[in-house]
């Protein structure tokens, strides 16, 4: 019995081992430069979704207030600082392609190239995500009109003699 739990926990420490081996082995930016490149798209795609959103979401709210056109363009405020973000995601998302149809042709580019676009998308990450929680405030709406009263419209006359009597609600 002794012999079987030595071998057993020699089977155990070379089986740790080996996986230690396979694990430490790979690297961040293992993968062909297809699959890197593709990952990147994939990633930026997700980050350029989620800014856009939280933009329309902005727009529809300071459609009410009528904004000025600087207020669009200040990094200051919520807009401005999504959409310099939309900007440059849009960039690196060029980029990405740009190198991607490199690889796809089978045309010279350097592997430096897609390890710097790596650490532009893990910093554009980390910046989105960043922004989209300093700017989940103003995105908020806690006056939804949703239950409130409306304005019921009255009918119109037709041809100014028909109609125009009762309330026009089921036509809405």
């Amino acid at each position: 019995k002794a012999a079987i739990a030595g071998a057993l926990s020699t089977y155990l420490l070379l089986l740790a081992a080996f996986t230690n081996a396979q694990v430490g082995a790979q690297k961040p930016g293992d993968g062909s430069p297809a699959q890197r490149l593709e990952v990147m798209r994939s990633r930026l795609e997700g980050m350029r979704r989620s800014v856009e959103g939280a933009m329309s979401a902005l727009k529809t709210e300071n459609k009410e207030e009528k904004a000025k056109k600087d207020d669009k363009e200040s990094l200051d405020t919520p807009l401005g600082r999504l959409n310099g973000l939309h900007k440059e995601i849009s960039s690196a998302l060029s980029e990405v392609n740009n190198v991607r149809g490199k690889v796809d042709r089978g045309e010279k580019y350097e592997i430096s190239d897609i390890d710097q676009l790596e650490g532009t998308t893990a910093d554009l990450n980390t910046r989105t995500e960043a922004t989209l929680v300093e700017t989940a405030s103003a995105r908020a709406n806690p006056e939804s009109s949703v239950g409130k009263s409306r304005d019921v419209k009255k009918k119109k006359k037709f041809l100014g003699i028909f109609g125009g009597s009762g309330n026009d609600e089921y036509d809405e």
